[in-house]
């Protein structure tokens, strides 16, 4: 996922809409990037809310977490990401 599809894959793919990336994480089955200018972007499964967008709802492209700005530092968790 990230690049748009639901497609596994065992080679690296391109992130669709993510460029100056500063940090990224992972987590169980979504993944979590921090930007230069310091907003926070996720994607993946979000059955636990863990993609920060307020629903239960995948997402096979990044989305930008509300609220967040300015962040210096990511990490993922299992299914919990702190900024």
């Amino acid at each position: 996922m990230g690049d748009g599809t639901k497609v596994k894959r065992i080679e690296a793919v391109q992130v669709k809409g993510l460029e100056n990336i500063v940090a990224v994480s992972a987590g169980n089955s979504y993944s979590v990037a921090l930007m230069n200018n310091g907003t926070v972007w996720t994607w993946g499964y979000g059955e636990n809310r863990q993609l920060g967008n307020g629903t239960r709802n995948n997402s096979s492209t990044p989305v930008k977490v509300k609220g967040l700005n300015d962040v210096v530092a990511i990490k993922a968790g299992n299914s919990h990401t702190l900024a």
